[in-house]
């Protein structure tokens, strides 16, 4: 098994060293064909600037990426991680347009995906405050304002006018900047649960999550509201009025069915509906737990062994209470907390300890249940790559 494991982090190594290498031979290639003298690209270099350095700028970005990844573990490291990426796309795309459309109000424009790209980052951040509701809200907030901003002074920039014709005239700027207003008022809404109401917190749930939706929703109302009444209805206020109060009335419909919906939706009807969906015809498949066990010893993942656990005991005529008993350290079972951010090897180390505690408790278990079903269980984990043919 140890073998096997120093196999596959070889491997993992080997696959990793491919991005630094393609980064070094691309700045290699691309430094003799333009940045050398006499290079045959030399006298005309400037004219790919964009390419160059868009290309390195996004190979930079995924080599960090997999290289924080590897070496780094952790919820900090992830959020790294992605951050590499996330700027290396960013600078990726500030570059191309940088040097593709040498004008103030480009260049101007294009510093504005810098800004994006950290409060993307930002946006990610904020995901580990889960648990922590004014820190998350509060972070989230602020990377909206700042895209918000951002994203208005860009089309400032690109569009003085304020508006960008193509047919109709759409003020982008401003409904990206209001949409994004919005958006900051439905994720401040998370504080509402400090009143420890459970309908109320049930439509806070509602008003933060699905952002994304709700950002086309209500960018599509704002350019019904603001540009597309101007342009459809021109002079006449008496219909501009009519138009508005339609469109505000099916969102207030539209609103206060999502909302009822979320205040009468409890999590236990939810899942009572899910339950209602498994058949036994699906679990008849099971034929042993062998891949179960082994995708709890190896990665944790404890539901698909807590269910075939509950069918083979059913199948084996133990009662339910019991076999409730018996299976209980497995759901019970807590992992050692891997640090927010750690190195790779005292990762590993953490994992290795997570495994063999694991593996101690579904051994435990597994003996249990067949001492009780009268060794029936013994043959259902033969083929498992992780648990002992013996006790």
């Amino acid at each position: 098994m140890q073998a096997q494991r120093k196999l596959t982090a070889d491997t993992t190594l080997n696959k990793l060293m491919i991005y630094p290498i393609v980064l070094l031979l691309y700045i290699g290639i691309t430094g003799f064909l333009f940045f050398v003298p006499v290079g045959p690209g030399y006298g005309i270099r400037q004219s790919f600037y964009f390419l160059i350095y868009s290309v390195e700028a996004l190979l930079l970005g995924i080599t960090s990426k997999h290289l924080v990844s590897y070496y780094l573990k952790g919820k900090w490291a992830e959020v790294l991680s992605s951050a590499c990426f996330i700027m290396g796309i960013g600078f990726a795309v500030f570059l191309f347009f940088f040097y593709l459309l040498p004008y103030n109000s480009v260049r101007a424009a294009s510093v504005g995906i810098l800004i994006l790209a950290v409060s993307t980052v930002g946006i990610r951040i904020s995901d580990l405050y889960g648990s922590r509701i004014f820190e998350e809200s509060m972070i989230k907030a602020v990377s909206y304002l700042i895209a918000g901003f951002t994203i208005y002074f860009m089309f400032e920039a690109l569009a003085p006018r304020g508006y960008v014709g193509i047919g109709l005239k759409i003020s982008l700027g401003k409904l990206f900047f209001f949409t994004f207003l919005i958006l900051i008022v439905f994720q401040m809404m998370s504080l509402l649960d400090y009143m420890d109401n459970r309908k109320i917190s049930r439509i806070a749930l509602w008003f933060r999550t699905n952002h994304k939706m709700k950002f086309l929703a209500v960018f599509s109302i704002l350019y019904l509201l603001i540009d597309f009444r101007r342009d459809i209805m021109g002079d006449a206020v008496l219909a501009e009025w009519i138009f508005i109060f339609i469109v505000l009335l099916i969102a207030f419909i539209v609103l206060a069915v999502k909302l009822s919906g979320a205040v009468k939706r409890s999590p236990e009807q939810k899942l009572n509906k899910h339950l209602q969906k498994i058949s036994y015809d699906k679990i008849k498949d099971i034929t042993n737990i062998s891949s179960c066990i082994d995708d709890f010893v190896n990665n944790g993942n404890r539901g698909g062994l807590i269910a075939c656990l509950y069918y083979m005991a059913f199948r084996v005529g133990i009662p339910i209470g019991v076999a409730s008993n018996i299976i209980a350290p497995i759901i019970d079972c807590k992992d050692l907390e891997i640090p927010s951010l750690v190195t790779r090897k005292k990762y590993n180390v953490i994992e290795e300890r997570n495994r063999q505690n694991r593996l101690t408790v579904v051994e435990k278990v597994i003996y249990n249940l067949e001492l009780y079903g009268g060794g029936n269980f013994y043959g259902y984990r033969a083929n498992s790559s992780t648990m002992p043919k013996y006790h």
